[in-house]
């Protein structure tokens, strides 16, 4: 499993630009990507948000680009993108813990 840091040690040490745009730019970079590969938002609060659909994640540039809204599991969610620590992709097949094999 590829681990995706939303924020880019690079962009947070050397202060180029707003921490909030590199996220941003992660979040679209996986909501773009060809062929699309499902990926989770893992959120500061432990929630993990699975994106199945590129059409599933939307967000408003223009009138508040910190917030993004997801649609998983038939939920609806209001995103303050500040908030998320990772993008996960791909996202496993098999849940946490489990082993995938018998007794």
């Amino acid at each position: 499993m590829k681990r995706v840091e939303a924020i880019s040690g690079q962009a947070r040490s050397s202060g180029i630009g707003r921490w909030w745009e590199v996220k941003i730019d992660e979040l679209k970079k996986a909501k773009d990507e060809r062929p699309f590969q499902p990926f989770r938002i893992r959120m500061a609060d432990a929630r993990e948000i699975e994106i199945k659909h590129p059409e599933a994640v939307a967000r408003d540039e223009r009138d508040n680009p910190r917030v993004a809204f997801a649609i998983s599991q038939g939920e609806h969610h209001w995103i303050e993108v500040a908030l998320i620590t990772s993008l996960v992709s791909p996202v496993p097949t098999q849940p946490p813990g489990g082993n995938g094999g018998g007794s």
